[in-house]
Order: structure tokens, then sequence, then C-alpha cells
């Protein structure tokens, strides 16, 4: 697994497995506005090989991960 903490870019985690890899997005909201559908727009500009999946996750303070999507 690749980390980019604080990253300005699209991708903020890189998991490879045995079969696939996937490229995370990680975005974090107090309340209210989520910013997972800004995270999905940015993920559909990066190039995806068959085997690749790229995802938006929301981590909600107080609550953790909240949702994940796949692009």
């Amino acid at each position: 697994m690749v980390r980019a903490a604080g990253s300005k870019g699209p991708i903020d985690l890189v998991a490879v497995g045995p079969r696939d890899v996937r490229l995370i997005q990680v975005r974090r909201t107090r309340k209210g506005s989520n910013g997972l559908a800004s995270a999905l727009r940015e993920l559909e500009r990066v190039p995806a090989p068959p085997g690749v999946t790229r995802e938006a996750w929301l981590w909600r303070d107080g609550q953790g991960f909240v949702a994940r999507e796949r692009v």
C-alpha cells in the first residue's frame, strides 16, 4: 500500500492486492456537505486499466467511514 498523507491530488491511497489495485480518495467532513461527489468527479479523470478500481471514501468526524463509492 502507498499512502500520500495530505495529498492535494486525486489519489490518497494505492492498495495493491493479489488480483486487483485500488486507487482511493478519502474525504473528511465534520457534518453537512460531504465532498464525495467532487472526489468522484476527480477520480473519473484518472485513467484506470483493467483490474484497477477508483474509489472515494467519506470519513465523518465522530462516526468514522460513512460512505464508499466506486467510479
